[in-house]
């Protein structure tokens, strides 16, 4: 019920954004690596992080390198 697919686009917004974004994502999911991308082109205070040894949910799969990240 909660899927990307479920939720109007919000892709028009991100040059909106006027905060610090990071954008984590996995070293290992090369779509959401390119969607991530496309994201930090639009956002004007972005950063892509890439966690090492995970794919699709990276705060599961590396959870000790995803916390660097943050922490």
């Amino acid at each position: 019920a909660f899927g990307t697919g479920r939720f109007p686009s919000l892709w028009s917004e991100l040059e909106g954004l006027n905060v610090p974004v990071s954008l984590f994502v996995g070293a290992e999911d090369q779509k959401y690596q390119d969607i991530a991308i496309e994201m930090a082109a639009r956002i004007p205070k972005s950063r892509i992080c890439l966690i090492q040894g995970a794919a699709h949910a990276p705060h599961l799969e590396n959870t000790s390198g995803f916390a660097s990240l943050i922490f």
